[in-house]
């Protein structure tokens, strides 16, 4: 089955597909073999099926990766529309996923398979966007590994809200629970982190709201790391 034209347009939002006009990704995928599937909130997107490595995009709906451990695990990533996931395993080493993904919402992801990504390479401006992704996935991972081993709560968490506002003046809305999960922070110490920083006027807190006041200031209070 062709795939949508609004399918197609999600996907220009992904790097992959950077400099790609929506013809020229309908062309692509023709040479891929996609195809989508949906899946309902809180579950689990597979990585895999019949056994076979997949990529997976997102074309509508949101998901969390989780790590993958015995409970929920911490949160490592939120993916989006135009968000992909599964790159590593098609390409990585070991075949065990150490993550997991799950719905928040019902979820629509057009999946491709390894040997038919394979195909996708020999277009040369796909095989470079491909190579400027996982350049970025490396630096997201430093980052993350920065946040988590911050040598203090305010200092992880300034850093968090500082790369999520991107250095501006923005709200940032989440449940305080999944802050803290995502951060690695009991909830204690989350609440008394975000004390701090609205204490030395860098953030103002209202309800489930955090407003980030001084960008500047707060970038400096990151870099304690």
């Amino acid at each position: 089955m062709p795939i949508q034209e609004n399918s197609l347009s999600v996907l220009l939002k992904n790097r992959l597909f950077s400099s790609f006009s929506i013809r020229e990704i309908s062309l692509l995928l023709q040479k891929g073999n996609a195809y989508e599937e949906r899946f309902p909130p809180l579950r689990e997107i597979p990585f895999q099926k019949n056994g076979a490595a997949r990529i997976g995009f997102l074309l509508s709906g949101s998901a969390a990766v989780y790590a993958r451990k015995n409970g929920k695990g911490a949160l490592l990533n939120r993916l989006v529309p135009g968000s992909c996931f599964g790159v590593a395993q098609l390409y990585g080493a070991q075949q065990k996923v150490p993550t997991r993904i799950e719905c928040l919402e019902e979820t629509s992801v057009l999946f491709i398979g390894a040997r038919d990504f394979d195909e996708l390479l020999c277009e040369t401006k796909f095989s470079k966007n491909l190579i400027s992704f996982l350049a970025d996935r490396i630096r997201f991972l430093n980052r993350k590994i920065c946040a988590f081993t911050a040598p203090s709560a305010e200092t992880r968490l300034a850093f968090f809200l500082w790369e999520k506002s991107g250095g501006k003046e923005t709200v940032i809305q989440d449940s305080y629970t999944a802050l803290a999960r995502e951060l690695s922070l009991g909830r204690a110490s989350l609440y008394r982190a975000l004390e701090a920083l609205e204490n030395e006027g860098l953030i103002r807190k209202d309800g489930k709201t955090i407003l980030i006041t001084d960008p500047k200031r707060l970038e400096k209070r990151s870099e304690n790391l």
